[in-house]
Parts: C-alpha cells; sequence; structure tokens
C-alpha cells in the first residue's frame, strides 16, 4: 500500500469514528428531551347562544315585494354568539362537581379524571358523558337566547 492511499484510509475510519461518536451524542440528548408525560383527559368545547336579531328594521318604507321580502327576510335572521357565563360538572360516580368558566369566545378546557360526567347548563343536565384515559372528548352546546322560543333554528 502507498504511503497516500494509507491516511485516506486513516480518514476513513478517523471520519467514521467521529459520526459514530456525534451521533450517540445527539441521540442522547434527543432521548434526554423526550420525556414520558402522564395521558391527559378532560373535555373541552364551546357553548353558543342563538336567537333572532335585536335590531328590527322597518319595512314599511319599502316599495317593491322583492325589498319587502328581505326586510321581513334580514328581521328574521338567526344571530349565534359565544355563551358567557360558567357551568357546572359532575363527576357520577364519586359527585365531585367542578365550575367550569368560559373565555370569551365560549370556549373551554378541563382536564378529568377517567369516569363518567354530566355537563349542566341553566339548570338542565346532559347525558352521561364518559371520559377515558389521554383522551379529551367533545362536547358544546348551543342555547337559545333568553326570551327567545325554544325552537332551534332552521
Amino acid at each position: 500500500m502507498t504511503y497516500f492511499k494509507i491516511i485516506r484510509r486513516g480518514r476513513l475510519i478517523l471520519h467514521s469514528g467521529l459520526s459514530a461518536i456525534l451521533s450517540v451524542a445527539f441521540l442522547g440528548a434527543c432521548a434526554g428531551g423526550m420525556k414520558m408525560h402522564k395521558p391527559e383527559q378532560g373535555l373541552f368545547g364551546t357553548f353558543t347562544t342563538y336567537g333572532l336579531t335585536q335590531e328590527i328594521l322597518d319595512c314599511t318604507s319599502k316599495v317593491t315585494q322583492f325589498e319587502k321580502d328581505s326586510c321581513r327576510k334580514e328581521n328574521e335572521r338567526v344571530v349565534e354568539e359565544p355563551y358567557h357565563g360558567s357551568f357546572k360538572i359532575r363527576n357520577l360516580t364519586t359527585s365531585e362537581t367542578k365550575d367550569v368558566e368560559l373565555d370569551s369566545k365560549g370556549d373551554f378546557r378541563i382536564p378529568l379524571i377517567p369516569g363518567e360526567y354530566e355537563v349542566c347548563v341553566k339548570g338542565e343536565c346532559s347525558d352521561p358523558i364518559e371520559i377515558r384515559m389521554g383522551v379529551y372528548s367533545t362536547y358544546g352546546q348551543r342555547i337559545p337566547r333568553a326570551g327567545e322560543p325554544t325552537k332551534s333554528p332552521k
């Protein structure tokens, strides 16, 4: 073997040894950063209110039938807004109750232990909801605005 080939092979061994050391160091650093978290479960969702628009337009000044129909249709328009307030979640096994505040968009997210729960809003409670280990379940409601008929819009 010539001197050039020996140096070349030496470099190859050096490069492969260095890359092995670096890869072990990199994987060790990554494994240290990946901590195993306990599974989290709970309930999240959105509550909204719905009802007829608050501003009733005066349709008497409309001349054509199309304008009158458009005005009436606008007065019957259903408006959906975030529900502001709180509700209760009750564990059916332990009877533990939690009050949950909604954010400005009507959203919530609450971690819970696995089990069966019911959600109560304005005194009306839901059917039992099962919360499983490691899973967030979705729950939300559309609530009629106060003073509105309880019939859901089409």
